[in-house]
């Protein structure tokens, strides 16, 4: 897991001083090291910020060449099948120098060219130069685990695991896309392939991008999940499910550090701890709770862990620090809305003390149907209705929107409805219909978004067994009455729970892993600090819409100004 960075320049040589000060703005994703090299006559440039947890020794360092120096790779990520691709590349006559995942990538491009994707399973942003294709080739894994941005304007292609690598370089305009600010207020979150600076795009999950030596290509999927409505004897299926995920969960605790798990009370995070403890891994588990919140989960996995004989850690949040919302933005450098990003900077930084790598249950609402949203989806019209109105979580529809934003008023955008239906398939059932939305918004755009961002920053790879494709791709070709029979979500995870731990203590109902709300608004001056800040002073925000926000006390959307009024502040005013 590491930090990657690289520039495609066909109008002249590319400064490396400036290419390693955007490398190192990448540091916390990879503190253990760091390389640059520069190719093509200076004409492109890889860079490396390590996270050492496969391969320790100096032959997992990178930039990585393999022997004949024509192909040059920085990668992000873990490649979980590397020993099986590995084996395979040796009987074909590939020779290996170190251990890790890396030199495996590299020989299976050499061996099967951009086809390599279709046998790799991970999570993965990788770019690789081929020197004697003069070729650039980016990638990201299938689901959006692992984030990759890239700007590409007049023969000039910059790209990173951060924007904030990116906007370092005076080439680049910061300037914010209207429409993709709109769409933060709307979803909490970007939707791929926009970001927020105009100029800058993200890589879609399951897409790669192949450049030539003049920086000119368009991204292409190289995978898409399609869907099923097969019917398998349903005790059959369930231990199918239950097989696939313990081999994902072995997969995903493989590593050269000590490994632990981000718990909460749930079933999902806590089926990946039973399956962990069934392996004979005595991986730590880390909670974060919440004094005096009825939803608080930090007793259920408390009592959990216990029954499972595992290590457990926990911390107590009790209020919001002040400088939170400036915390939040030196953290995500794209604003995020989402209340549970605090809670998992602060997990993350809690496991950070004693491990590098963390396995965590995130994924398992999407790919079995555990959200809210899915009990409302009877007819398809309404289930739809009933997400965009999930999704829209700050309450503001366009009207607001146009007196929040007044320099975005006018712009011709969808409504969520008008998106989430243009990208709705009804044919495939109720529930499975929104899962593949889910899949293609809310999961990349806000939970693993959230996750990534919150483990890299302090240097904690976050693992998520649920997302094997191998998994998903054997659930979703069943109908959704298999894996939810009878409309009940993840009976077959509680009834493996029920068997590791049956005497651990129970949540009622799914809780979500978040944080009240209130917290956030601590001595009352959320509209305050936004009306202080440079977003309402340079008229990007709305001093009059802000006032009423806060006169109204519209909490979820408050905490979307506070967001982004904090992020203005870090990445556009300084």
């Amino acid at each position: 897991m590491c930090g990657i960075v690289g520039e495609l320049d066909s109008r002249g040589p590319i400064d490396p001083v400036l290419f390693d000060a955007m490398r190192d703005s990448l540091a916390h994703r990879g503190p253990d090291g760091a390389g640059s090299v520069l190719l093509a006559d200076g004409a492109v440039a890889l860079g490396h910020r390590r996270l050492a947890i496969l391969d320790l020794t100096p032959s997992g360092h990178q930039p990585m060449a393999i022997a004949d120096g024509r192909c040059w790779l920085v990668f992000n990520g873990e490649i979980y099948n590397y020993r099986e691709l590995r084996a395979a590349l040796t009987a074909l006559g590939h020779q290996f120098q170190g251990t890790g995942d890396s030199e495996v990538l590299l020989h299976a491009y050499r061996e099967w060219g951009e086809d390599c994707l279709d046998r790799l399973a991970g999570m993965f942003a990788f770019a690789l130069w081929d020197g004697e294709k003069q070729r650039l080739f980016l990638a990201r894994d299938r689901f959006g685990i692992k984030p990759l941005y890239y700007y590409q304007a007049d023969g000039h292609v910059i790209f990173a695991s951060e924007p904030r690598a990116i906007i370092r370089h005076p080439a680049v305009p910061r300037r914010i896309d209207p429409s993709a600010l709109r769409f933060f207020f709307l979803l909490r979150h970007i939707p791929a392939p926009a970001s927020i600076w105009s100029g800058i795009a993200k890589l879609p999950p399951g897409h790669c991008l192949t450049l030539d030596a003049r920086g000119r290509g368009t991204p292409r999927p190289y995978w898409r999940l399609s869907p099923g409505r097969a019917h398998p004897d349903p005790g059959q299926a369930q231990e199918m499910m239950l097989e696939a995920l313990a081999a994902s969960v072995r997969d995903h605790l493989l590593s050269d550090v000590p490994v632990g798990m981000l718990l909460s009370g749930g079933l999902d995070s806590g089926s990946i701890l039973a399956l962990s403890r069934r392996l004979g891994v005595p991986s730590p588990c880390y909670t974060i709770g919440f004094s005096g919140w009825e939803k608080s989960e930090h007793e259920a996995a408390a009592s959990l862990a216990d029954a499972l004989g595992a290590d457990h850690h926990l911390r107590m949040l009790d209020g919001v620090e002040e400088d939170l919302f400036p915390r939040m933005a030196e953290t995500y450098d794209e604003p995020l809305g989402d209340t549970s990003q605090w809670p998992t900077m602060a997990l993350a930084a809690l496991a950070r003390r004693d491990v590098k790598v963390a396995l965590g249950g995130d994924g398992g609402d999407e790919l079995l149907g555990g959200y809210r949203w899915y009990e409302a989806a009877g007819p398809a019209e309404n289930g739809l209705s009933a997400y965009a109105e999930a999704m829209t979580w700050a309450r503001l529809d366009g009207p607001w929107i146009d007196r929040l934003l007044p320099f975005t008023a006018g712009l011709a955008l969808p409504t969520p409805l008008e998106l989430f239906s243009s990208r709705h398939d009804p044919s495939l059932g109720p529930v499975k219909a929104l899962q593949m939305l889910d899949f293609e918004f809310f999961l990349p755009g806000v939970v693993l978004a959230k996750l990534d961002r919150a483990s890299m920053a302090v240097g904690l790879e976050a693992r998520v067994p649920f997302l094997d494709h191998r998994l998903v791709e054997q659930v979703m070709a069943w109908d959704e009455s298999v894996y939810r029979p009878g409309g009940s979500a993840k009976p077959w995870l509680s009834r493996l729970l029920s068997d590791a731990a049956p005497t651990a203590r129970r949540t009622l109902g799914k809780q979500g892993f978040g944080g009240p709300l209130n917290l956030y608004v601590g001595n009352g001056a959320l509209a305050s600090r936004v009306l202080e800040g440079a977003a309402v002073r340079d008229g990007v925000l709305d001093a009059a819409a802000v006032t009423a926000l806060g006169r109204q006390g519209t909490m979820p959307a408050l905490y979307a100004a506070n967001v982004f009024a904090a992020w203005y502040e870090r990445w556009v005013r300084t």
